[in-house]
């Protein structure tokens, strides 16, 4: 199966975050997050028979720079991925993967970003404006 992008249900939400019980900050964060749904991502690019899914990391606070946070989960971790700039298309991992691991990550970020695109809208901008966005690692 591939990517596809869709909309976050409740369910979706429970597994969301139960997956993230590795990552306690990031659990709390999701938990407080799925309370208020309004801080609580909307989409997700998500391959459902490998359980691969990327999505808008939740942001409660006030960010300390203009790029984007977003998670990816892969191989059963929740990795963190920053795209550095609103209009870029730098990519930094946060939180790297194994040596062993490195290219296949990459791969599975990119079909991911293939089909979230840089706005969760796939690859339009918010106003539906064509919006092709291919990933520049950083940090690998």
């Amino acid at each position: 199966m591939a990517y596809a992008l869709e909309i976050i249900t409740p369910i979706d939400r429970e597994k969301i975050v139960e997956d993230a019980k590795q990552h306690s900050m990031k659990e709390r964060d999701l938990i407080y997050a799925a309370k208020n749904l309004r801080d609580f991502p909307q989409k997700w690019a998500v391959d459902r028979e490998r359980d691969l899914y990327m999505y808008f990391a939740p942001v409660l606070t006030r960010p300390e720079t203009m790029g984007t946070s977003l998670y990816f989960f892969f191989q059963g971790v929740l990795y963190e991925i920053r795209i550095e700039t609103p209009f870029g298309s730098q990519v930094n991992i946060v939180e790297s993967p194994s040596d062993l691991l490195r290219d296949e990550f990459e791969k599975e970020l990119s079909k991911a970003f293939t089909v979230f695109g840089r706005s969760g809208e796939g690859q339009k901008d918010y106003f539906g404006n064509p919006d092709p966005f291919v990933p520049e690692f950083k940090g690998l």
